[in-house]
């Protein structure tokens, strides 16, 4: 646990820690009792040096984000997605800090995160964000190509005609910036009844889209298991498998996760230096760099002193909107 964390939960007494290492798992009808990382655990020894992606539908993260902190001090997954996660202002940003990822949360309804390793070149594409729907958008460069990272959740309430208009747009956006999408998400409709999902089945015929999860991904105790939770690609040959299990970190949702054939890149050791895309608010930026006095530059007669105070002035606003960040990595 971090000085943050612990912190945090001495200031907030209805707060309960349970230590993930020296306290036994509660008792659940969990896959895997002993150990709720198990088959993640064994995801990666299958794939070593392959990207792997997650998420869960947590159901509220105010108790469960220190378990779920193992799994990224693990490195059990590149990408991980949570949704739902219900967190207010009196969670901090720094107890999200990890030390291999950077995490980028929308404060929207539920909520959503996403924990992207740090150094995986990418960026928070919110141009290309859906409106309506809960989402984050990240461009993301693997390898020698352009990803359009989408995570997203979709209320139980929100109009069929919403939701369509909404995703259609954002995935048109989203592909000015990649050709290649991987969509990650709860979106609440069970995939294993046509009739219950022809609205996400005729955005996916639209886009050529093709959903990885194959079975139940929610266990509700008064109806059939359904698969609303998915991960959506039109690039489904780069990929190599997917898993759909039982942490016992959600009420009622899997975990899933794929396996995409690229290779990840050798975690960096050492100390890294990246920026942080965290807090970006892109009309903000755009705002400060549109009202920046570039014109004062006019004022040197040497080429030399015009392109200094200029690019001066502006790594200075892109230093206060996207700050650098220094990370010591450790094996």
């Amino acid at each position: 646990m971090t000085t943050e964390s612990y912190k945090h939960y001495q200031d907030d007494a209805s707060l309960e820690y349970v230590c993930p290492i020296c306290s036994p798992q509660a008792e659940s009808d969990s896959e895997n009792d002993s150990d709720f990382t198990e088959r993640l655990v064994q995801l990666c020894k299958d794939n070593p040096k392959n990207i792997i992606a997650a998420h869960l539908n947590i159901n509220s993260m105010k108790t469960k984000y220190t378990l779920l902190n193992q799994i990224l001090h693990q490195r059990l997954a590149d990408i991980l997605v949570t949704g739902e996660i219900k967190l207010d202002h009196t969670f901090s940003d720094s107890i999200f800090d990890t030390e291999y990822f950077d995490a980028i949360e929308r404060k929207k309804g539920g909520g959503l995160m996403i924990y992207i390793r740090l150094d995986f070149p990418s960026r928070r594409a919110s141009e290309t964000e859906a409106e309506v729907i809960e989402a984050i958008n990240i461009e993301l460069q693997l390898k020698d190509k352009k990803w359009l990272l989408m995570a997203a959740y979709k209320p139980l309430s929100m109009s069929n005609t919403i939701f369509s208009d909404d995703i259609v747009k954002s995935i048109d956006k989203g592909y000015i910036c990649a050709e290649s999408l991987l969509l990650l998400g709860d979106l609440n409709y069970n995939m294993l009844i046509p009739s219950k999902c022809a609205p996400l089945s005729e955005v996916c015929d639209i886009f050529d889209l093709k959903n990885l999860v194959k079975e139940p991904t929610c266990y509700t105790k008064h109806s059939e298991p359904s698969l609303v939770d998915v991960i959506l690609t039109n690039k489904p040959r780069s990929f190599k498998g997917t898993l759909v299990y039982d942490t016992g970190l959600s009420d009622v949702h899997r975990l899933i996760a794929c396996v995409m054939k690229i290779e990840a890149p050798p975690i960096p050791t050492g100390m890294m230096t990246y920026r942080s895309y965290r807090k970006l608010d892109c009309q903000a930026l755009n705002k400060d760099i549109s009202n920046a006095p570039f014109h004062v530059a006019s004022v040197f007669e040497d080429i030399d002193d015009t392109y200094w105070f200029n690019d001066k002035l502006f790594n200075n606003i892109i230093d206060e909107h996207i700050p650098v960040k220094n990370v010591n990595i450790s094996v």
